[in-house]
């Protein structure tokens, strides 16, 4: 090394031993820091926590007694001026992955996976949630001696979340904090789209036409499977339990369950008696967990309502975690740290649950072409479906949704064909409270959504009662 670097070399030299005194000072600076956050928040916790309370402030006076006498021992030299090398500067290594500071969430997951709370597995898997802003679930975790249960309980229940959702845990954070920043920007999503009449036939109930394409699905219902959405209670209508258990009306009291069921069941009867087979038409329920047991019991208390046991198939939605804020942060339940709360996902779900159960597969091998959905309570949708079948395998839809008429701006979705500027083309339900200003700032900007000579809109309203082709119905969850 020639002479023109002494100087430089000298004085990196001569600063490292203060240099690593000043580090040892900020590391505890950084604890004090961290025990002061911890104080605060224990501070307005409840009194139950006073006693972790006392010994967190006991280790702040511990960490600031520390700094003062390292300050005293060694006081800090004013900062050296930078040297101004003359060539090249001197490399400096630094460890992969090393971190100035380390969050106190880490190390305390750190720690308990030291003591063996956690498996290797757990430990990186909280330590990703950390890393998504989700420290908070773990910042009641002292010492790992101390409520092990609870903690064993919360990495349980997170794993849960994890598989139940299509791309774990991780991914729900990301796609809801997409959506919620889009919500907080006014994102358009119909931006760039243009509303137009999609491809239907309207349908009068008890004319030749309906009769000639319900004559057509009947030839059709053998080769279809029902899907019932089915994950909601009756509290809004009054009625504590599930709303499958609802009464379709007070003379016999019969259920929506069993109307249901004696509904597939008078289908298959018509089918199989015009074509000479013993095809069963299978049935598939989605539940909730507030749901499923009850389901269960009502089906299995009256004998499947004359179904075989087997043709019945129940799909439990799992829930998802609440959110606390616009950041995705994962809400706990009040009172409860070591605890999630969660809530259902929504009825979207259905088609996640025909994949991962193997259902729509299962349905396909067994020469299952069509894939019927309905509600929970619309028992009027069995008068429409075996037409709506007869109009699919005519006309050759991929997909069907089953409409109703609807009064412009009437507060009911609108099943829309939109036409994006790049060329992509989509028939789904927009909202009505979308629809008008998207008309107005397309194709009607005079008087968005208004009736035609027919007194309705030409938007039909959407029932959410789909008909859905298998082959397609299979090969769109497989790539999606």
């Amino acid at each position: 090394m020639t002479s023109k670097f002494t100087p430089y070399v000298i004085v990196f030299l001569v600063c490292c031993p203060q240099l690593a005194l000043q580090k040892k000072v900020l590391k505890l600076e950084e604890q004090v820091d961290s025990l002061q956050e911890q104080v605060q928040y224990y501070k307005t916790s409840n009194k139950e926590l006073d006693g972790r309370l006392q010994r967190l402030e006991k280790g702040l006076d511990d960490t600031k007694a520390a700094v003062v006498k390292v300050e005293r021992a060694a006081p800090l030299p004013a900062p050296a001026p930078t040297p101004t090398p003359v060539s090249e500067p001197v490399p400096v290594k630094v460890a992969v992955g090393s971190t100035v500071s380390e969050s106190v969430e880490s190390k305390a997951l750190a720690a308990h996976r030291e003591a063996g709370v956690l498996d290797e597995s757990e430990l990186r898997f909280a330590l990703e949630l950390v890393k998504y802003g989700q420290g908070h679930l773990f910042r009641e975790w002292g010492s790992p001696q101390e409520e092990v249960e609870q903690k064993t309980k919360l990495v349980k229940q997170l794993t849960m979340l994890d598989a139940n959702y299509s791309g774990g845990l991780l991914k729900y954070i990301s796609n809801a904090r997409e959506l919620l920043k889009s919500s907080k920007e006014g994102a358009n999503p119909l931006a760039g789209w243009t509303p137009s009449v999609p491809e239907g036939t309207a349908l009068e109930y008890g004319t030749s036409e309906f009769l000639q394409y319900e004559q057509a699905g009947v030839d059709e219902v053998g080769y279809a499977g029902f899907v019932l959405v089915a994950g909601g209670l009756g509290e809004r209508l009054g009625f504590s339990g599930i709303k499958v258990g609802l009464p379709v009306e007070k003379v016999s009291d019969m259920t929506y369950l069993q109307f249901y069921c004696e509904s597939i069941l008078h289908l298959q009867k018509l089918f199989n008696d015009k074509h000479g087979t013993d095809r069963q038409l299978p049935f598939a329920i989605m539940t909730s967990e507030d749901t499923h047991a009850a389901t269960e019991a009502l089906l299995a208390t009256n004998g499947y309502f004359g179904m075989q046991e087997g043709q019945v198939q129940l799909m439990k939605q799992e829930k998802v975690p609440c959110l606390a804020d616009n950041d995705a942060a994962l809400a706990c339940k009040p009172g409860s740290p070591f605890t999630v709360l969660t809530k259902p996902h929504g009825h979207g779900d259905v088609h996640s649950l025909m994949h991962t159960k193997g259902i729509a597969a299962q349905w396909r091998t067994s020469g299952v072409k069509w894939v019927c959905f309905f509600q929970d309570t619309n028992a009027m949708v069995f008068r429409a479906i075996p037409s709506g079948l007869g109009i699919s395998a005519k006309k050759g839809f991929a997909f069907n949704s089953l409409c109703a008429p609807r009064k412009a701006k009437e507060a009911v979705g609108a099943i829309t064909k939109l036409t994006h500027e790049d060329g992509r083309v989509m028939t789904l339900n927009v909202e009505y409270n979308q629809l008008d200003p998207l008309l107005r700032g397309t194709i009607s900007p005079d008087g968005g959504d208004m009736n035609d000579a027919t007194g309705f809109s030409p938007f039909p309203g959407n029932l959410n009662q789909l008909i859905i082709a298998m082959d397609t119905y299979v090969e769109q969850l497989h790539s999606s």
